[in-house]
């Protein structure tokens, strides 16, 4: 079974992961999913929030939503 991770951002002008599963947007922040985890270079250059790894992809939705209440 493939794990993902989560990740957010809240500027629109920061660059996106090289490679990432899905992108849930609003107004304000910016979730991404990547497939695996991102090393801190990654995280650095996308100026990018951690919130979770080893996540299935239902979880990684489920928390999206929880997170954006």
């Amino acid at each position: 079974m493939r794990k993902y991770s989560l990740y957010t951002t809240r500027k629109t002008s920061n660059p996106y992961p090289h490679e990432f599963v899905k992108v849930v947007c609003d107004a304000r922040t910016s979730w991404i999913i990547v497939s695996g985890v991102l090393s801190y270079s990654e995280l650095e250059r996308c100026d990018l929030i951690y919130h979770g790894h080893n996540m299935t992809y239902d979880r990684c939705m489920a928390e999206i939503e929880r997170l954006r209440r």
